[in-house]
């Protein structure tokens, strides 16, 4: 079923980057169950989704990164649901944690004067005034 989901992705043409990512998540669970007991995909349950992210909490992982794995590896349960692998997908949206939010760095102010100054010369240069 994986190598399906990696096939369709490849057919969707998604990128080198993207698949990278699923392959790296998939994995990521792959190990996990066979660290525990490999159990069938279609009997993966809420249960062993809450145990997977204590386990990946446990290896100290970014919260960006762990959100990740677990945002692929619903994507990849929805695809199962819609083959009929499986009737429920296990991962839900609270087990996601919360992504920090970054305040955008801003530009030095030696940029700034580059940019407003290359403007002015663009602007000139077609004969425009700047308002």
């Amino acid at each position: 079923m994986i190598l399906d989901y990696l096939k369709l992705l490849i057919n969707r043409q998604v990128s080198p980057n993207t698949l990278r990512g699923v392959v790296y998540g998939l994995s990521s669970f792959y190990d996990y169950l066979q660290s525990t007991e490999i159990i069938p995909l279609n009997r993966v349950d809420k249960e062993q989704i809450r145990h997977y992210l204590s386990y990946l909490t446990d290896k100290q992982l970014s919260v960006a990164t762990i959100h990740g794995y677990l945002t692929i590896l619903k994507r990849f349960f929805e695809y199962l649901v819609d083959e009929d692998y499986m009737n429920k997908v296990p991962v839900l949206r609270r087990y996601l944690p919360k992504r920090e939010f970054r305040l955008p760095r801003p530009i030095p102010e030696e940029d700034v004067h580059i940019f407003l100054s290359n403007l002015k010369l663009s602007c000139h240069g077609k004969n425009r005034k700047m308002h």
